[in-house]
């Protein structure tokens, strides 16, 4: 299975989303309340890397477009499907990192509604 290089970058966003996450969480079982800055954060790095995920595929089929027309026509089909998959996956896993951001944003702001009333 291959590993796209991109990855790291979407590992080290979901990271920062972990580290947000606790950081709301630690200041709640504290009793203090969490600097709603915290929570936007989780928010702004999941649509982030949506975006990021996005222009690397951009860029990425870019590449592949350019590759398809130095070959001249010549280039077997299963070689061009491989690398229109592999554009995909920077999006996938962008895609994979704000899902995650923006489910932890939506349970950090639905218990900070209930904890209130």
């Amino acid at each position: 299975m291959h590993i796209h290089p991109d990855i790291a970058i979407f590992a080290i966003l979901l990271l920062v989303i972990f580290g947000f996450t606790a950081r709301v969480i630690s200041a709640r079982r504290r009793g203090i309340q969490a600097d709603h800055r915290w929570m936007e954060m989780i928010k702004y790095l999941g649509q982030i890397s949506l975006a990021l995920g996005v222009i690397l595929q951009a860029l990425e089929l870019t590449h592949a477009l350019d590759a398809l027309e130095i070959g001249g026509g010549t280039i077997a089909a299963d070689k061009i499907a491989g690398g229109l998959k592999s554009t995909l996956q920077a999006t996938i896993h962008g895609l994979a990192v704000y899902i995650i951001a923006m489910v932890i944003f939506l349970v950090l702001r639905f218990t900070e509604k209930k904890e209130l009333s």
